[in-house]
């Protein structure tokens, strides 16, 4: 009768619905510690949620057993919405809460990138919830990089035109498009819907005559312009 009482698998529910599995098998398992085979009342299910959510990708998790003699886990994951490479040394997701993920090397997510010489007031190899009051700067400038990525995201003509985001030491943004060779020159992440209406309007207009393929640069910097040269 004992060994009916027993754990006889993990299985694994991903109860989110992102398109990307950031939690592996592996990370389970280590977290379920020897589980399976252990007599289902000696199971520390709050000591396993603990260490599910410990993991950078976890946003949180629900941990049970069932009449089959299976710990199911439950899991949310957290979303990545953006990456950022910085040639300071920088590299690693963010999600929506401002939550430094680090990079999977067994995963490659379809996310926008946002690349250049950005320093950040906190380690390299920091990962984890930015704290506002310590980490102020960083905080407020990574609050701006998710709005401006949402931003683009959220217009199909914006998401399929930008290709590559790019911010210059001084905190100046420069875009790259899909189509023709331009730089477009965006400046800092500032009144960031009104210039991208500006420029989606810009280009959408100019593309009937083609005569925008032999620009060069396109400067949405300043407010109700563009300057093209």
């Amino acid at each position: 009768m004992s060994g009916e009482n027993r754990c006889r698998e993990i299985v694994t529910e991903i109860s989110d619905n992102s398109p990307y599995l950031f939690i592996t098998d592996s990370v389970v398992k280590l977290a379920c510690g020897e589980a399976v085979g252990k007599q289902i009342d000696e199971l520390d299910i709050y000591d396993i949620e603990r260490n599910l959510r410990n993991q950078f990708y976890v946003d949180s998790a629900e941990v049970f057993t069932n009449l089959e003699g299976e710990l199911v886990v439950k899991i949310w994951q957290n979303e990545p919405l953006v990456r950022v490479i910085s040639e300071e040394g920088y590299d690693f997701y963010l999600d929506s809460t401002l939550k430094i993920l680090p990079p999977q090397k067994h995963l490659r997510a379809d996310l926008p990138v946002v690349s250049g010489k950005m320093k950040f007031d906190f380690e390299k190899k920091f990962f984890g919830k930015i704290d506002h009051n310590s980490q102020k700067n960083s905080s407020e400038f990574l609050g701006k990089i998710i709005n401006f990525v949402r931003l683009i995201d959220s217009d199909e003509f914006l998401r399929n035109f930008i290709v590559q985001v790019y911010v210059d030491s001084n905190g100046e943004v420069e875009l790259i498009p899909r189509v023709g060779e331009q730089v477009i020159l965006f400046g800092k992440l500032n009144e960031c819907r009104e210039k991208l209406e500006k420029l989606k309007i810009f280009y959408q207009k100019s593309m009937a005559s083609g005569w925008w393929q032999s620009a060069k640069t396109v400067n949405v910097r300043y407010k109700q312009q563009v300057i093209v040269w």
